[in-house]
C-alpha cells in the first residue's frame, strides 16, 4: 500500500489495529462510553451518556434474564430488547446498528442477544 493511501485508510478507521478498532469506535461515536468503568456507570448522573448506558445496561440485564419457554414468553422478552435497545439509540448520537448494539453489548459484558425483532 502506498503511503499516501496507507494514511487515507487510517483517516478512514480502515486497518486501524487487528480488528478494525478504528472503524468500530467510529460508529460507536457516543457509545464509546460504555467503556466507563463499573464505579463510573454505578455513580454516572442519569441524563449523562454514562447514565444513559448505564441505564440501558440494566434493561438489558432485566431482559435477558426473563424466562424465555413460550411464545408469549420470549414475545415479552423480546419486547423488552427491544426497549432496551430503543433506550440505547437515546444514547447515542449516531445510528444504532446490529453490530454497534453487539459492540456496546460485549463492551458491558452482557450476553448475545437478538436485534431488531
Amino acid at each position: 500500500m502506498a503511503a499516501g493511501a496507507a494514511i487515507g485508510a487510517a483517516r478512514n478507521g480502515a486497518g486501524a489495529g487487528v480488528h478494525g478498532h478504528g472503524a468500530t469506535a467510529s460508529q460507536l461515536g457516543a457509545l464509546n462510553a460504555a467503556h466507563a468503568s463499573p464505579t463510573a456507570l454505578a455513580h454516572a448522573a442519569p441524563n449523562s451518556r454514562v447514565g444513559m448506558i448505564a441505564s440501558y445496561d440494566s434493561a438489558m440485564t432485566r431482559a435477558l434474564a426473563m424466562p424465555s419457554a413460550t411464545p408469549a414468553q420470549r414475545a415479552a422478552r423480546n419486547s423488552a430488547i427491544s426497549q432496551a435497545r430503543a433506550q440505547l439509540a437515546t444514547a447515542s448520537n449516531k445510528p444504532v446498528t446490529a453490530s454497534v448494539a453487539r459492540a456496546v453489548d460485549r463492551q458491558l459484558g452482557l450476553a448475545p442477544a437478538p436485534y431488531g425483532r
